[in-house]
């Protein structure tokens, strides 16, 4: 069985990341938080053996979005990065925009894109190596929207996604997603169906020649009161998931839980109940193929600065 050995104590490194973050295989790490109108960027290097995060440089996204909301970023091995975004309060268009580190560790940005007119919570994430990008998103924050996919190809000379007819998922909110080099993914949301406030998981597999996504059924995992509206997911290539969300009362309190995703797309998970990964409100993380997971643990909401931290994953 899989667990999570977290140090004794967050990074040293103090710097107010952000709550938006990825981590490809070289441990090269992207931060997104909003700030004064203005989306900004951090790169980081994660150095597990330390417990620390060393900052590389940082910049301007975008400006003059005093409302924008950050939904997700995605860095793969090329070090391209893929900022899903929207710019106003509900039911307001959603947008990516696509950007590449260079050399002295810089980020040169393309233009802004539209994902689809009515996208206010989800992801978009890219596969570490194959270029492939799968996104997920509902139309409005609340569990009685519906959830619509897209698959699409990166082409990281253009710094432009080619992307797929977007489909109907099923009804939901709040997204999550995770995807690998094999082409499977995962997916989280929650539903409002009678006021049941469930999250429900569906893994899946793409079609790389039709950009179809081949999805299995939902599973029910648990009941979502009480929870902050957000279970952050990560998927290793062996198909290794990991799941997190945060409890909001009674602590409040990170809860995780391993699982495997087949050939197929169906997926098992190793325990029937989640386990305590100690103290937190809020979380986002990420994880890579060496075991390292990279997570913002926050103690208060929309994050805690002091609260980054790196751990291990254990166990087989």
């Amino acid at each position: 069985m899989h667990r999570i050995a977290w140090p004794d104590r967050p990074a040293s490194n103090e710097f107010p990341y952000g709550n938006v973050l990825d981590m490809n295989e070289a441990h090269q790490a992207i931060f997104i938080r909003r700030e004064d109108g203005k989306i900004l960027w951090s790169l980081g290097k994660v150095v597990p053996d330390r417990n620390d995060v060393v900052m590389l440089s940082h910049g301007v996204v975008l400006e003059g979005l005093p409302k924008a909301s950050l939904h997700s970023v995605s860095i793969d091995d090329f070090g391209i990065v893929i900022l899903f975004y929207s710019e106003k309060s509900d039911r307001q268009p959603g947008s990516y925009i696509v950007g590449r580190v260079e050399r002295d560790r810089r980020i040169t940005w393309n233009r802004p894109e539209r994902l689809d007119a009515e996208a206010m919570a989800g992801e978009i994430r890219s596969t570490r190596r194959t270029g492939m990008v799968a996104a997920v998103w509902s139309g409005h924050m609340t569990a009685m929207s519906s959830i619509k996919a897209r698959v699409g190809e990166l082409d990281r000379g253009e710094l432009a996604i080619h992307w797929g007819i977007a489909n109907e998922v099923e009804g939901g909110g709040f997204p999550t997603l995770a995807i690998n080099d094999l082409n499977r993914l995962v997916q989280v949301h929650e539903t409002d169906f009678l006021l049941s406030h469930r999250w429900y998981c569906r893994g899946g597999t793409i079609d790389p020649q039709s950009h179809h996504i081949l999805w299995r059924e939902s599973e029910k995992i648990g009941k979502a009161l009480n929870y902050y509206g957000r279970h952050p997911i990560g998927m290793l290539s062996n198909g290794l998931v990991l799941e997190m969300h945060a409890q909001t009362n009674l602590g409040p309190t990170i809860w995780y839980r391993f699982g495997a995703v087949d050939d197929v797309g169906d997926v098992s998970w190793e325990t029937e109940e989640w386990i305590d990964g100690g103290p937190g409100g809020f979380i986002a993380f990420a994880i890579n193929n060496s075991g390292t997971v990279l997570a913002n643990r926050g103690a208060r909401l929309p994050f805690n600065p002091d609260s980054l931290w790196v751990g291990k994953i254990t166990g087989s």
